[in-house]
């Protein structure tokens, strides 16, 4: 199995961050690979909340269907995905405040 993960500082006040991440419709703003969202309920850090997001990697578009299983807010969003060609993975995002603004990290099992 493979593990990614990535921590990032945002001066903004964790409430905030946690409003952007929390809004789908939002993700192409912060998301540099997400060109769309598609299905979207608003918000998705409600449990059982899915959409579909559209990336463009290495040229294709691919489309990964993702279901809210955790929630702490602000803390914690964690979410099953359904990636092209059957493949499964689990994204937690972590919020932490940190050094007047927020230390976001994202891990990706």
């Amino acid at each position: 199995m493979g593990h990614l993960s990535e921590t990032i500082h945002i001066d903004a006040p964790i409430d905030h961050v946690w409003e952007i991440n929390a809004d789908c419709r939002r993700i192409p703003e912060w998301d540099v690979n997400t060109i769309e969202v598609k299905d979207c309920p608003d918000r998705r850090d409600q449990g059982g909340a899915k959409y579909t997001s559209v990336s463009r990697v290495m040229g294709r578009n691919l489309a990964t269907t993702s279901e809210t299983t955790k929630v702490d807010k602000p803390r914690l969003l964690e979410q099953k995905m359904t990636l092209p060609g059957g493949g499964h993975a689990t994204g937690t995002v972590t919020f932490i405040e940190a050094g007047g603004g927020t230390d976001e990290t994202i891990t990706i099992d």
